[in-house]
This record gives structure tokens, C-alpha cells and sequence, in this order.
């Protein structure tokens, strides 16, 4: 696994549907989505439970509220990527943004 995107999610059922998709929809597709969901009260841990069936990269983790600092915590401990990317729930990404990271990170490590 190369890229493991950590994104921290906490009531965001309005909005996340649509980050979750640029996140699949992605070109390259190398990486781990680890979705911490902070003590949601909404439908958003059904969205993502939805989610998490789809696609086998999406991983859901739940915990009681505890604040999105916290949230990227847990989500570095669970990660098993070579790389660390955060996403927030409502962002929205390029399909080609894992795919031009890659090739930024070669690009430096070539000899």
C-alpha cells in the first residue's frame, strides 16, 4: 500500500457522499481510505458502512467524539500506507491527485 488518506468525519451525511467518490474515482488507485468517524450523529455512519461494502480500500473506524486533531491521530495509527495524505469531509479532489502525488514522490527518490 502506498497512500493511506485519513479523513476524520463527524455529522457530515449532507456532504461526504460526494468526497468519497472523488476518492474512489481516483487514477491511481494504490491507497487506503481510513474514514474515522467521530462519534457521527447523524446517517453518516450508515453512508459510510454503504461505502465501506463498496470499495475494499475504505475502512470505517468508530469512536466517541473527540475532535478532529484526535481523529488524524487515530487515523496515522491505523494506517498502513507509505505515504499520509488528510482529507477533510467536505473537500473536493482532482481524479488524477494520488496518481500526480506518486509521481512527485518518484520523481525524488530516483537515483
Amino acid at each position: 500500500m502506498k497512500i493511506s488518506i485519513i479523513i476524520p468525519a463527524y455529522n457530515v451525511e449532507k456532504y461526504i457522499e460526494d468526497m468519497l467518490k472523488d476518492v474512489i474515482n481516483q487514477t491511481f488507485t494504490d491507497f487506503e481510505a481510513i474514514i474515522i468517524n467521530d462519534g457521527s450523529t447523524d446517517g453518516s455512519d450508515a453512508l459510510l458502512v454503504e461505502y465501506e461494502k463498496k470499495d475494499s480500500r475504505i475502512h470505517v473506524y468508530r469512536f466517541e467524539n473527540a475532535g478532529v486533531g484526535i481523529s488524524r491521530s487515530r487515523g496515522i495509527s491505523l494506517a498502513e500506507g507509505d505515504y499520509i495524505i488528510f482529507l477533510d469531509s467536505d473537500d473536493s479532489i482532482n481524479p488524477e491527485l494520488l496518481e500526480k502525488l506518486s509521481n512527485t514522490i518518484d520523481t525524488f527518490h530516483s537515483p
